[in-house]
């Protein structure tokens, strides 16, 4: 039996000759297997162990003989290093010249000594990928969850530069993973993954920015190491320093698999971050409608949180087009009548898309559920029967007047929706309108289209009609002026008018006239058209 004890009496090893065996398999020396067995016991690097027997300090070059009784005697690092010896330290690491860096480390010199950038040996031969130096130095027992200025460890090194022979040796050695959990789990490496957790790390450690390996994994969506992870325990909850959950990173990062794994392995759902939004709030702001709709299915709650400043859920899934998603919502009991910051509900959102049944569909649907047509107001006090009108859809104009849509309804600058289509020029609007009844107001022929007015001239509109500004015609949107005033452009001396244009308007104005000119007002056609329907030039 070979024992060894240290200088007290204290016994620290017992070796048996078969055991010695095994340990030098490889015919390498023997004294250097003891001091590595002794190393892994005692935590004591190998170029601080001393073996004495009778006496005498054994080299590593020494046989041992059974049975044998020796010493352990350990030299204490050099309290200071030169810089001469710092810098061969470092060249040898460096050249990966493992004689230069154990004649050094004999010396008894800190394997841990730091440069300028607070590197140590160990952090050169992993960022350059030197396994000789990294064992030699790994037996020098150089910290290895050492970090630099840059909060890397050699661990992290090895894996940026995707080094995986270095870093499974560095783990196998026991290396931990902090200030490395982006650089071990982001890329999805399955080998590394079960190389870390088969030595036993954390894997519930956060990193700086307070992230554990699970919000890696889930950001990126790797599905298999997300497995593992689970099996390992993982805290599924954690939080980073953004109170940022995998959940909520999943979400944000449009993980739609990862998403439902979690969701499957019974992830808070409506755990949220420091500015107070939730993994489906997130995925409604990124439009991504799949997952939000996965995390709706599973119960998660649709409501913005009071200090959100983002769109209402419904008014995202309507702005979409995406009706089934618009459905669960609806069914849980979202507002149909949630607004956005320009006023608009989703009703608005829902006659946008042109020729679109689904579109049609979430628009009955919304109605059903009890969205008013007239109290669907933007900001601008519009309707979607004023919006519609404006963007001459007829197709959608029988459908608001079926829902019952006020024709005659103002927006906030007191326009009818028969205002904006003949401002548009939209006849085919103009034509619906007035066939179900919408008030005839000769004032909407102020855009000066000449099919617009014979159309509201056919419907009986008053030609001598006056405006809001002077509170002849409240609900007016052209100010004091009836729609000759509008329409009449400029005339050429020949023109033979049977009326006078010296006649003021009701705020006492006459047609402006320039020096001997004779009148300069906006519109020919629509002008002419007029003066064979009695119009009072009182009224101007």
């Amino acid at each position: 039996m070979l024992c060894v004890s240290r200088v007290s009496g204290e016994p620290v090893l017992e070796l048996g000759e078969d055991e010695l065996d095994a340990l030098t398999s490889d015919g390498g020396s023997a004294v250097r297997a003891v001091k590595q067995r002794l190393r892994q016991v005692t935590g004591i690097g190998i170029f601080r162990q001393s073996l004495v027997h009778d006496g005498c300090m054994l080299e590593e070059k020494d046989k041992l003989k059974f049975p044998m009784d020796l010493q352990l005697v350990v030299t204490s690092c050099s309290a200071k290093m030169s810089a001469a010896d710092f810098r061969e330290m470092q060249n040898a690491v460096g050249e990966n010249d493992t004689h230069r860096l154990e004649a050094v480390l004999q010396k008894g010199h800190d394997p841990d000594a730091t440069d300028a950038e607070h590197q140590t040996s160990l952090h050169i031969a992993a960022s350059w990928g030197h396994m000789a130096s990294t064992r030699l130095l790994i037996e020098a027992r150089a910290n290895l969850g050492i970090k630099d200025c840059r909060g890397s460890t050699p661990l992290r090194l090895a894996l940026k530069d995707n080094n995986l022979e270095l870093a499974g040796l560095l783990i196998s050695a026991g290396a931990g993973i902090s200030g490395a959990q982006r650089e071990a789990f982001e890329p999805g490496n399955l080998e590394v993954a079960n190389l870390l957790l088969q030595a036993g790390i954390d894997v519930n450690e956060p990193g700086d920015d307070g992230r554990t390996p699970l919000h890696w994994v889930c950001l990126r969506g790797h599905l298999t190491v997300l497995h593992l992870l689970l099996e390992a325990r993982a805290s599924i909850n954690a939080t980073d320093s953004r109170n940022a959950s995998p959940l909520v990173l999943a979400a944000d990062w449009g993980k739609a698999a990862a998403v439902q794994m979690l969701i499957e392995a019974a992830s808070d759902l409506d755990q949220a971050t420091a500015s107070g939004k939730t993994a489906l709030q997130i995925a409604l702001g990124n439009r991504r409608l799949d997952i939000a709709r996965r995390l709706l299915e599973a119960g998660a709650d649709w409501s913005p949180s009071p200090d959100s400043h983002q769109a209402p859920a419904l008014l995202i899934a309507s702005e979409q087009f995406d009706w089934y998603m618009v459905r669960l919502l609806l069914d849980a009991r979202a507002s149909v009548d949630a607004v956005d910051a320009l006023g608009r509900t989703a009703l608005h959102h829902a006659f946008q898309k042109p020729q679109d049944v689904e579109s049609m569909d979430m628009a009955r649907l919304l109605i059903e559920r009890t969205a008013d047509v007239n109290k669907t107001r933007d900001a601008e006090g519009c309707a979607p029967l004023h919006w519609m009108s404006q963007a001459g859809r007829s197709d959608r104009v029988p459908f608001l007047v079926e829902a019952k849509a006020d024709l005659n309804l103002k927006n906030c600058r007191a326009e009818t929706s028969l205002h904006l289509a003949s401002r548009s020029g939209h006849h085919g609007v103009i034509k619906q309108l007035l066939d179900n009844g919408a008030e005839t107001d000769l004032a909407a022929a102020g855009c000066g289209n000449l099919e617009c007015t014979r159309l509201l001239i056919q419907a009986r509109a008053d030609v001598n009609r006056a405006s809001l500004a002077n509170g002849a015609t409240p609900g007016s949107p052209i100010y004091g002026e009836t729609v000759l005033r509008q329409l009449a452009t400029p005339v050429t001396p020949d023109l033979q008018a049977p009326f006078s244009l010296d006649a003021p308007n009701v705020e006492g104005r006459l047609f402006p006239v320039r020096g001997d000119k004779l009148p300069r007002v906006w519109r020919q056609r629509p002008f002419n058209n007029l003066q064979g329907q009695r119009y009072s030039l009182g009224a101007c």
